[in-house]
């Protein structure tokens, strides 16, 4: 099993956009009706590069792009905060990234269901 951790901070707010256009292919796909927003953990650009690299070659669920949106990949994994863990959280991987951020949906709000704030680290595992 996998294990990185990440740092909790606020995105480009642009998370709950591609969530609703994306929904119904990852209801069909992921087999979740998504929390409208992605939790986003900050990493330096190299690490980045390190976690996307190392879980390239992970088992994967793709949505195909459409409408002249780009294909997205998801790898299912576990977000763990102290004793409170969720384990129905995929990680967003975009056929282009804008970002130095890796991004996280499920079915229910991470944030909330984490009690997580910027600044907070988690641990992931795939």
């Amino acid at each position: 099993m996998k294990i990185f951790k990440g740092i909790v901070v606020t995105g480009l707010k642009e998370g709950a956009y591609y969530v609703e256009i994306y929904k119904e292919k990852i209801k069909n796909i992921l087999g979740i009706v998504p929390f409208p927003g992605t939790l986003n953990l900050k990493c330096d650009k190299d690490v980045c590069a390190e976690i996307f690299d190392g879980l390239k070659n992970l088992k994967f669920k793709e949505i195909d792009g459409f409408d002249g949106l780009k294909s997205v990949k998801f790898i299912k994994c576990v977000i763990r905060r102290d004793e409170k863990i969720i384990s129905n959280a995929w990680i967003v991987i975009p056929e282009i990234r804008k970002h130095n951020f890796v991004e996280f949906i499920s079915d229910v709000n991470l944030r909330e269901g984490l009690n997580l704030k910027d600044g907070d680290e988690v641990e992931i595992y795939v």
